[in-house]
């Protein structure tokens, strides 16, 4: 895989996404993106929690190397709001055997305010 030219769009990903203390502005239709981090950790994945308001357009899986040789990922929803308002969305890091265990650190929750 070819790192040099991964790592910028990483970059540029990371830039652009929401996070928990973002304050971008998002409008009606648009398209935006929410990066966790530890995916696979444990066997455990990232999943959105459905929202009639949001939909999930996309998802991927970014890795990155650690010092120790070993990876790490992350990953990356790209969602799009269909009406303005304030929603909560939630992510939920299960495992694909096991959906109904939740563990501490396990639920996010990211408010987005969406103006028309």
């Amino acid at each position: 895989m070819d790192w040099k030219r991964l790592f910028p769009l990483f970059l540029l990903m990371l830039t652009a996404c929401v996070s928990c203390t973002s304050t971008k502005k998002l409008t009606v239709g648009e398209e935006f993106k929410i990066v966790l981090e530890g995916e696979g950790d444990g066997g455990f994945s990232w999943q959105f929690v459905e929202n009639p308001e949001i939909v999930l357009t996309d998802s991927l899986k970014i890795d990155k190397e650690k010092e120790n040789g070993l990876s790490e990922y992350s990953k990356v929803f790209v969602l799009k709001s269909l009406k303005s308002g304030s929603y909560i969305l939630q992510f939920k890091k299960i495992r694909s055997f096991d959906p109904d265990l939740i563990l501490e650190g396990h639920l996010k929750e990211i408010t987005v305010n969406i103006k028309k």
